[in-house]
């Protein structure tokens, strides 16, 4: 027995499987890779109480964060979409269908 009625819990589905799309696209982690270098510590910032270690250490984690993001995406253009998220697509236009013809 679900905890959701069912046009709820397909509405969910619908969502996680969108999420799942949306985050294999290379659009996807360009924009994380640019949240993460905005959230570098800069000059004029207010920091208050955090030591000029801490904020090297926000610095050097946020930008390796944004190398990482920048490659994944890199890495999603030169070799597609993951496979999995074929068959997500794959499922949710099946799930599409369904309801439409239901």
């Amino acid at each position: 027995m679900s905890l959701l009625p069912p046009t709820e819990l397909n509405r969910f589905r619908v969502r996680l499987l969108s999420q799942v799309l949306i985050e294999a696209t290379a659009d996807y982690w360009e924009h994380r890779a640019t949240t993460f270098e905005r959230a570098r510590p800069r000059p004029g910032d207010f920091t208050g109480r955090a030591t000029a270690e801490s904020l090297e250490a926000s610095d050097e984690r946020c930008r390796l964060a944004a190398e990482a993001c920048r490659r994944h995406a890199s890495l999603i253009r030169s070799e597609g979409m993951p496979g999995a998220a074929r068959e997500v697509l794959e499922a949710l236009s099946e799930f599409e269908t369904a309801r439409a013809t239901s």
